[in-house]
């Protein structure tokens, strides 16, 4: 997060990305739309209108992930 604390939770590979938004925005840490998921290697920022794929069709398949905020 970006106050350097973490937050952890379990998806599934058919999950959709607008999971882990809502468990973000669900959480109140930071506000809807200033931010942007990052997986640090390779790195890839996701965007919202990648929301309605699922974690596998972004390449998200292996058994732990680690996504970070970006704020924007």
């Amino acid at each position: 997060m970006p106050d350097g604390s973490r937050r952890g939770r379990r998806f599934l590979k058919s999950d959709r990305l607008q999971s882990l938004y809502d468990f973000i925005d669900f959480g109140r840490a930071v506000k809807p739309g200033t931010y942007r998921l990052v997986r640090p290697y390779p790195r890839r920022a996701f965007s919202d209108g990648e929301s309605s794929l699922t974690l596998n069709e972004l390449g998200l398949t292996d058994k732990q992930e680690a996504l970070f905020l970006e704020l924007i």
